[in-house]
């Protein structure tokens, strides 16, 4: 039989409709929910943990487990391989003391700690007693700067580089850890010497001025890391970290030479820092957020973690242990007293608590009340913790015994 033809032409919407494929999801797709802030959190840390582990290996502070058959081509592998669970520290650091750590890093320990003291502390900045910045006739000024503000206070009237370190300690911690790899990794590739050259100071004529120059750099890196230049915020210009140089010698090499031979020795990987561990944590798990849900909790918690970070910078063997391991520590040891502080503060007044006889005894168990309470409440969020760094209750034993033996030592 003849085929019927349609007399009516077809339309230019139904000759496209035709061409058009059909378009089915493969029979093996399962279709998922999307996932919740929590569980991106937690993702985002893995991630984190991961990157992490890769730069210790790189800065050889790792070696990778035995029993897994794994090599440093490996490394593109799923984030599962490189929680803090399986890295293990390598066999050598372990046995390393803090005398043959000190050998290590080729500085010397006053040197060191006057290096981290003046990068720790904003307040050595030269200032006036208002807090505005005062450089000298020669020093320019910002006001070629090519950022406008409506403020009639210029960055040559208020220090820019104080109001950072102050207001991010972050910025501060960086630097400190940069500085710390950067020697690390001169004594693993044999360049302390006569190879490394830093803003036209040889290293071998004089030492002190070439770790001066490397300590500026570590800072200035870390400052562009973590400011945000936009307006209204001004640009740190170089006068003011120069105002931060001991030497007059540093007043006048501070170049960009420096910067990059860091840049170059760390591989262009300036590291990570633990705030990012803090920001994550507080989104994955509620459990964190519900036993500070009071007014001022959050911030109180990461102040003290701050406190206990920057009291163990000044130890000479901190690379020996990773940030993520350093700050699971720090939090953890930090909630008992952040909670029992709450929880003092909310008891109910009684006549015996403010009774001038009472000694210290009383004092000391009263207080102890408190301890135990926070310790009960705070024990499920601490295994939640250990679970999302990936770190187990040994390695945090280990890290909190060593932790209590420098402290000493490292508190200035």
């Amino acid at each position: 039989m003849e085929r019927l033809r349609n007399p009516l032409p077809r339309s230019r919407v139904g000759r496209w409709c035709t061409e058009v494929p059909i378009i089915a999801p493969p029979a093996s797709y399962i279709p998922r929910l999307p996932l919740n802030a929590e569980m991106e959190a937690k993702i985002r840390l893995g991630k984190f943990l991961e990157r992490e582990g890769k730069e210790r290996i790189r800065d050889s502070l790792l070696e990778m487990p035995q029993s897994s058959g794994s090599h440093e081509g490996d490394l593109s592998g799923s984030g599962s391989d490189f929680e803090g669970s399986e890295l293990t520290l390598a066999g050598r650091l372990r046995k390393l003391t803090s005398r043959e750590w000190e050998i290590a890093l080729g500085i010397g320990q006053d040197l060191r700690e006057e290096v981290i003291r003046l990068v720790d502390w904003g307040n050595v900045l030269p200032k006036h007693a208002s807090g505005r910045y005062a450089p000298s006739r020669s020093e320019p000024c910002s006001a070629n700067s090519s950022f406008s503000s409506t403020s009639s206070t210029t960055s040559c009237d208020l220090s820019n580089l104080y109001d950072q370190l102050a207001s991010c300690p972050e910025t501060r911690f960086h630097a400190v850890w940069m500085f710390l790899r950067y020697f690390w990794r001169l004594a693993n590739t044999d360049q302390l010497g006569d190879q490394a050259t830093t803003a036209g100071l040889q290293v071998q004529d004089d030492p002190d001025l070439a770790i001066w120059d490397i300590a500026l750099a570590c800072l200035a890196l870390s400052v562009k890391f973590h400011r945000d230049f936009l307006v209204p915020l001004y640009p740190v210009q170089a006068h003011e970290f120069l105002a931060l140089a001991p030497h007059e010698a540093l007043r006048g090499n501070f170049t960009s030479a420096a910067q990059r031979d860091i840049l170059k020795t760390l591989e262009f990987s300036l590291g990570v820092t633990p705030q990012a561990i803090l920001n994550e944590l507080w989104a994955a798990l509620p459990s964190l957020r519900a036993v500070l849900s009071f007014e001022g909790g959050w911030n109180a918690l990461q102040k003290e973690v701050w406190f206990r970070l920057f009291d163990i910078i000044y130890a000479v063997d901190v690379l020996r242990f990773p940030q993520s391991r350093l700050l699971s520590v720090a939090l953890i040891d930090s909630l008992v007293p952040c909670l029992s502080a709450r929880y003092e503060y909310e008891s109910a007044w009684h006549a015996k608590a403010f009774c001038r006889a009472r000694d210290q005894q009383m004092r000391s168990k009263a207080k102890a009340k408190f301890v135990n309470r926070a310790v009960v409440e705070a024990e499920g969020i601490i295994l939640d913790i250990q679970a999302a760094v990936g770190v187990t209750g040994e390695q945090v034993a280990e890290c909190r015994a060593w932790w209590h033996g420098v402290m000493p030592s490292a508190s200035t």
